[in-house]
């Protein structure tokens, strides 16, 4: 239990370094967080991983008389805080339309604010995510769905990220405000005709239940 949240970097110094130290002897690909944490609190302690990671490589390159691979670059360290967590179980299990476009807003919604200078790794997710939803584009100068998108030249870092997340945006809200006419008209199909549901936790025997009351045996 931390006592004392630290702004910068959510831990307080003494266990910040006791991470840093088991990271630079056990390295790791992500680290999860069992808390919300702020995009600096994360940046900062990717910060201090990867740093971590690199000098316990270069201290073991030294004493073993290791060059450094050509073409091949140090295993970055990923943070990845309650929030993201949840949100990537939510994408992977969202199954209707509507679902999936309110996964995708929330998890756009989180990125937003996560595209900063250094962030390689979030980086990268925030471009699977405009893969998805915008689908690939290229280093050109051009217009998508009546926006200029500047590839090139950007006055401000991720400037093209943060058009083509706003494009995703739009997208999405169009798609969740059909699929939510779509519901509404469904609906209004089955008036009078009676709607039960099984509410409780996970595992707690729902489909059993349900087959159970259907004569269902699967």
């Amino acid at each position: 239990k931390v006592r004392q949240i630290d702004p910068n970097t959510y831990f307080g110094k003494g266990k910040l370094q006791e991470l840093a130290l088991y990271l630079a002897d056990n390295p790791s690909d992500f680290v999860f967080v069992n808390t919300t944490l702020t995009p600096q609190q994360s940046r900062n302690l990717e910060m201090v991983f990867n740093n971590a990671v690199a000098a316990a490589d270069a201290r073991d390159r030294r004493e073993e008389g290791r060059a450094v691979p050509k073409g091949k670059g140090l295993p970055s360290v990923e943070v990845v805080d309650r929030n993201r967590l949840v949100l990537d179980i939510f994408h992977l299990r969202a199954d209707s339309p509507q679902a999936k476009c309110q996964v995708g807003l929330a998890r756009l919604e989180y990125l937003k604010s996560r595209l900063t200078l250094g962030s390689k790794a979030r980086l990268r997710e925030t471009l699977k995510v405009l893969h998805e939803h915008v689908g690939p584009f290229k280093e050109v100068t051009g217009f998508k769905n009546d926006v200029d998108v500047q590839h090139h030249y950007e006055a401000t870092p991720f400037q093209t990220e943060r058009v083509l997340l706003r494009i995703a945006e739009g997208r999405l809200k169009k798609m969740l405000e059909i699929e939510k006419r779509t519901k509404k008209l469904h609906r209004t199909n089955r008036e009078g005709v009676p709607t039960i549901g099984i509410v409780g936790y996970t595992n707690a025997g729902k489909t059993s239940l349900m087959n159970r009351l259907t004569d269902r045996s699967e």
